[in-house]
């Protein structure tokens, strides 16, 4: 009873002031960023970026948007994309599927989230997995399946 009271008081829930925790937190991120370290690990992410892009154009997957570290793949119909989704996580690689309501319908695509840990090999193992989870979910017959698109 105490914590829930606690919680709910109204000082901290109408408070817009940053904790001490919160506060530690950002300033120790951007001691991060600016440091050398920071510069490294952005030259990481950008050849980890650029890798993913290039495996899955050249296994001739569309990859929308700006180099950023979230690299949105184009699937299209959204049965394809779930199936791509599962076919991916059966192969070792977690890859969020997007699908109507967060994009329009008919324009599923696969949204992976890229960091600097990442190496030039580790991507474009990933990027030949995707692509090839791709290819069978676009083969696969969906007209069997019991779920409704978009539902």
């Amino acid at each position: 009873m105490y914590d829930r009271l606690r919680f709910y008081e109204l000082a901290s829930t109408n408070s817009r002031a940053l904790t001490p925790v919160q506060s530690a937190t950002a300033l120790a991120a951007l001691r991060l960023v600016r440091a050398p370290e920071g510069e490294r690990r952005r030259r990481a992410l950008s050849t980890a970026v650029a890798a993913v892009r290039v495996g899955l154009a050249l296994h001739g997957g569309l990859v929308l948007g700006a180099a950023a570290p979230m690299v949105p793949l184009w699937l299209g119909r959204e049965e394809v994309g779930r199936m791509a989704a599962r076919l991916c996580a059966e192969r070792g690689v977690q890859v969020p599927l997007l699908e109507y309501p967060e994009v329009p319908m008919g324009a599923a695509r696969l949204h992976l989230h890229l960091m600097a840990t990442y190496d030039s090999d580790q991507c474009l193992t990933a990027t030949a997995r995707i692509a090839e989870a791709v290819e069978e979910a676009e083969r696969y017959d969906h007209s069997a399946l019991a779920y409704a698109v978009g539902s």
